[in-house]
């Protein structure tokens, strides 16, 4: 059984991910917390062996909460911000439609892309990065315009199917869509993300 603690500040998320678990029989969730600091404070006590961290919670998110933690991993690096957008139907609520996850280093607040990591969620038989999205980003100024220029991008490295939640079309659309939003985000939580996090 795996103990899972839950971390993020929209308690709608994290009863989402409560009921989402507590139908799993080999998960335990022992714990929740709303910030980042509740979590490091809670994880000794309750020993999980897995946490559900939100990246972007007030005052210490879940990168922040892993470096701290010791866990090996880097603290993420000023000007580097991340972001998940999932666009939901309705009729079935807990799966996505399309998902997109990107990440995004800026060499200033406003600056230059020095690395950027792109996700796609539901359109393929296991979540794909996305390359071509990616090298579009990685060496240029950031702008609006190279926003739009990653989310087109990213259409080559979908291989979206036809089922009851969206047709292979309308899923290309929105990876184009939800690609460049979750970029133009984590674009922006990078430009506010100054100073060092050594």
């Amino acid at each position: 059984m795996s103990r899972v603690l839950i971390a993020d500040d929209h308690g709608v998320v994290r009863e989402g991910l409560r009921r989402v678990l507590s139908r799993m029989p080999d998960i335990e969730i022992v714990g929740e917390a709303a910030i980042g600091e509740q979590a490091l404070e809670m994880r000794l006590p309750l020993e999980p062996d897995l946490g559900m961290l939100d990246l972007s919670m007030p005052e210490r998110g879940g990168l922040d909460v892993l470096a701290t933690r010791q866990t090996g991993l880097p603290a993420p690096p000023a000007h580097a911000g991340s972001a998940y957008i999932k666009q939901i139907a309705r009729a079935t609520l807990e799966i996505s439609v399309v998902g997109a996850a990107a990440y995004v280093a800026l060499d200033s607040p406003g600056g230059t892309v020095t690395d950027a990591r792109i996700a796609l969620g539901a359109v393929g038989p296991t979540p794909p990065r996305a390359p071509t999205a990616e090298a579009e980003l990685v060496g240029q100024p950031y702008s609006e315009a190279l926003a739009r220029a990653a989310g087109e991008a990213a259409r080559l490295d979908a291989r979206p199917i036809d089922d009851h939640r969206g047709s292979a079309t309308y899923r290309l659309e929105m990876v184009e869509v939800l690609v460049r939003r979750a970029v133009a985000r984590a674009a922006e939580r990078a430009a506010q993300r100054g100073g060092s996090h050594a």
